[in-house]
């Protein structure tokens, strides 16, 4: 996440000691080499966590200081990241500048059937895939290598499981699916812990038998004559 602070002098006279501290939330990391500023001096302070900015403004001036976190790793979908800026103009005067973002993951692919690496696949066997939030139905992109055809989509369980129809698989075939999709916020699929692409492969071609049916012909013998 990336951080914009503006300072503006709306005032009629130059303020010679402005200060600006910004403490990022605790569920954050400052990521180095992102501090940038317009004017003044700012650094930042790792034991703190704070962002600081001093210098002046002339009147109607205005400055920004921006920065930028990441996210702590294992934060829930919906977690609120809270930021307080607090802001003084050397006259006495302080203020507090709130900002809050919401942690928000990208989908992943959390099952598919037939599953990666698996052997003797029905040639009719719907491919099952199981996505880990609710997705949006279109678009879907299914790559297969080789191609049977005739795909369709089923979509169940609010949107996070798709059911796949398409014409019948060969025997004995290698086949490499690849998906892409969108959730309901529009976040691209990422990796996530099943492989995309993956690879399975069908039944074995059927052996052929030859069955031999003993011919047995029954007609009238000749009478005889005397």
């Amino acid at each position: 996440m990336t951080y914009t602070v503006f300072l503006y002098n709306e005032g009629y006279t130059t303020t010679l000691n402005a200060r600006m501290s910004d403490t990022w939330p605790i569920s954050t990391t400052f990521l180095s080499g992102t501090l940038r500023w317009s004017a003044g001096e700012a650094g930042y302070d790792p034991a703190s966590r704070t962002i600081t900015w001093s210098g002046s403004l002339a009147m109607y001036a205005q400055v920004w200081v921006t920065f930028a976190v990441t996210t702590h790793p294992g934060l829930p979908e919906g977690t609120p990241i809270v930021k307080r800026a607090l802001i003084q103009d050397g006259f006495r005067t302080s203020l507090w500048r709130t900002a809050t973002a919401t942690v928000v993951l990208p989908p992943v692919l959390l099952a598919t059937r037939p599953a990666d690496g698996e052997t003797g696949v029905p040639l009719t066997a719907t491919v099952v895939l199981t996505f880990s939030e609710a997705m949006s139905t279109t678009p879907l992109s299914l790559t297969a290598q080789p191609d049977p055809g005739g795909w369709s989509a089923t979509w169940s369980a609010d949107d996070t499981v798709v059911t796949l129809q398409h014409a019948p698989f060969a025997y004995d075939t290698p086949y490499t699916l690849t998906v892409w999709a969108l959730d309901a916020q529009g976040e691209d699929l990422v990796p996530g812990p099943v492989p995309n692409p993956w690879t399975f492969a069908t039944l074995p071609t059927p052996p052929m038998y030859r069955l031999y049916l003993p011919l047995v012909l029954h007609g009238y013998a000749p009478a005889s004559r005397r």
